[in-house]
């Protein structure tokens, strides 16, 4: 479900289509947020020069990607990979101003899908593709008590499409 920043003072996301505002704890000011697939990347202000976090939606979790307090951090894009991995770049505001990049596996955001079907037969344009997959090594280490889904997008296809799941 897309979201975006209420804040961001405070910082707060709610999804787009309406519901529940969520707070994000974070060590400043948050400015300047990005969005990709169920991850928030921003640059945070705490008193100094900026660094860049990485907030997982679905893991309510907050990673810092950068950590340098003498040197700007000013964020220019966030994606999230069909694994699951979360690449981030930024530009270090230093005297010849960098650009630095880094991708990272988020704690219980791992999976790997598996095709049930010969993904090598084409079929007829404008036929129906019965196409089945099974999921499986979702880590819900981290994961709280309650129900959470899997969002995905298909192709072209604009539409989000979800799966739900339990945590206990």
């Amino acid at each position: 479900m897309p979201s975006h920043f209420v804040g961001p003072k405070p910082s707060y996301f709610q999804p787009t289509g309406g519901g529940a505002e969520t707070q994000v704890v974070t060590p400043g000011d948050a400015i300047n947020p990005s969005i990709s697939k169920g991850v928030i990347v921003f640059e945070d202000r705490a008193g100094g020069p900026g660094d860049i976090f990485a907030y997982v939606i679905a893991t309510n979790t907050l990673y810092q990607v950068t950590s340098t307090p003498n040197i700007d951090d000013t964020l220019d894009d966030v994606s999230v990979l069909s694994n699951g991995d979360v690449r981030v770049v930024w530009s270090s505001l230093e005297s010849d101003n960098n650009v630095y990049a880094t991708t990272f596996t988020p704690a219980g955001v791992h999976y790997d899908i598996c095709p049930l079907y010969d993904s090598t037969v084409a079929k007829k344009s404008g036929s129906a593709y019965p196409i089945k997959i099974h999921l499986f090594n979702l880590s819900t280490k981290g994961y709280s008590t309650g129900t959470y889904n899997l969002n995905f997008t298909a192709g072209a296809d604009p539409a989000t499409h979800s799966s739900g799941f339990a945590a206990k």
